[in-house]
């Protein structure tokens, strides 16, 4: 592994008590990131047996080859009948195989990309290949494009032409009585949006809302129809989505807080709604707040509360950061909560936070490591006065070389050494 990461596991380590990991993927392959050069391609030191069956193909930049020249040249020889290849040559690969077994060549994504663009000619609905790059169009659809035009008798319509046909098509389409079929595909969940954002009441809104009711919880977990949510919390009453707040309390707000695409609607429900509202709501989602806070998703929803909760919330969450720091403190995902609360709190509760975070001289070298982790360190540094500050800098000076070895630890460092600088002038 990288000397970066290899210098941060080991201060995570030594903080949280778990052995470093170790890169078995890697040792399987008998390479590290250290074969990989500086334009991302493998060095000589990767044996041959370790790439890909398509690796003696040249590697394609944008802008060196057109589609169609891309797509010929990637697309692999079919051996004829009753000759093979040897099992560990490139060509008798499991891709070559396959290839000469179907007599389809070519990697998926490109073909699929081919597809999709005469798919959506076909139907009229090719004006997103508009808008790539001249040297990546297939020749067929350059061709295809002047020649419709000259037939309709009709210059080509501009790019900005064609955005506004596309939006004027979202808005033209009618989406009452079929909020939630179209809400869970890409386009039909931009109709709704166009068409809550098109109506003229309050009234109106409320009626395509009301829609969604009995499929919140699948909403908030779509990556499409989570927008929709979003349009729905942000734009009506928060009397008006009570329903919202119900059913996702009925599905575990804890678990719709930590999907990808739900903890959105979690954030949008606790910027909008009142106090009173959302108590019991976030009452749950404190239950679980250094859970949440270690979460790759549902940090995003408690540094949403420290931000934008009630004081008497934020109290409590802030009373959990401290007891927590030695668990927090070693994960980005709780270095990023430990920084916005540093940031967005009263000063007492600050010095609060950071004297917590000192108490634990090796959490919070981890700290300094790892991404988000140099930001709340320097925060730290910023809130602590007089002998407690002095004695934070000197335990990031006792770590300085290990943290600059780190792209995240090199910044404390050089915080520390600015100021320095600053005292001295």
């Amino acid at each position: 592994c990288s000397k970066d990461q290899r210098s941060r596991d080991a201060l995570v380590s030594r903080a949280s008590g778990v052995a470093p990991r170790s890169c078995t993927t890697h040792r399987d392959l008998d390479m590290c990131a250290s074969d990989v050069d500086v334009d991302g391609s493998l060095s000589a030191a990767v044996p041959q047996s370790a790439l890909p069956c398509c690796s003696d193909q040249p590697l394609w930049t944008p802008g060196a080859m057109g589609f169609a020249e891309l797509h010929s040249q990637h697309t692999p020889r079919v051996e004829p009948a009753g000759m093979s290849s040897s099992p560990r040559s490139p060509e008798g690969g499991g891709a070559a195989r396959h290839a000469a077994s179907t007599g389809r060549g070519g990697p998926m994504p490109l073909k699929m990309l081919d597809r999709r663009l005469r798919f959506d000619l076909k139907v009229g609905r090719a004006g997103w290949a508009r808008y790539l790059p001249e040297d990546l169009r297939p020749g067929w659809l350059q061709e295809s494009e002047p020649q419709a035009d000259q037939a309709a008798g009709t210059p080509a319509p501009s790019v900005a032409g064609v955005a506004g046909l596309e939006e004027a098509a979202l808005g033209s389409v009618q989406v009452t009585g079929r909020v939630r079929h179209l809400s869970f595909n890409p386009r039909g969940s931009r109709q709704v949006q166009a068409a809550f954002d098109a109506v003229g009441s309050d009234g109106e809104r409320v009626a395509l809302a009301r829609e969604l009711v009995g499929h919140v919880d699948r909403a908030a977990r779509c990556p499409h129809a989570n927008h929709v949510l979003q349009k729905v919390v942000a734009g009506l009453q928060p009397k008006a989505v009570q329903f919202v707040i119900d059913e996702l309390m009925e599905a575990s707000v804890g678990k719709v807080a930590r999907d990808k695409y739900g903890c959105r609607t979690v954030q949008r429900v606790i910027e909008r709604c009142p106090e009173e509202q959302v108590a019991d709501m976030v009452a749950e989602l404190l239950a679980e707040s250094n859970s949440l806070c270690r979460h790759a998703y549902g940090n995003y929803v408690m540094q949403n509360l420290l931000e934008h909760g009630a004081e008497r919330h934020r109290q409590v969450l802030l009373g959990s950061l401290c007891e927590g720091v030695r668990t927090l403190g070693v994960v980005p995902a709780g270095c990023a909560v430990i920084a916005t609360a540093l940031k967005h709190t009263d000063e007492d509760n600050a010095l609060r936070l950071a004297s917590a975070v000192l108490k634990e001289p090796d959490v919070m070298l981890a700290m300094a490591a790892q991404r988000h982790g140099g930001l709340a360190v320097t925060r730290v540094l910023e809130v602590l006065r007089g002998p407690m500050r002095n004695a934070a800098i000197n335990i990031v000076a006792s770590e300085s070389q290990a943290l600059m070895a780190s792209r995240h630890g090199i910044e404390v460092v050089r915080y520390i050494e600015l100021q320095a600088a600053c005292a001295g002038a």
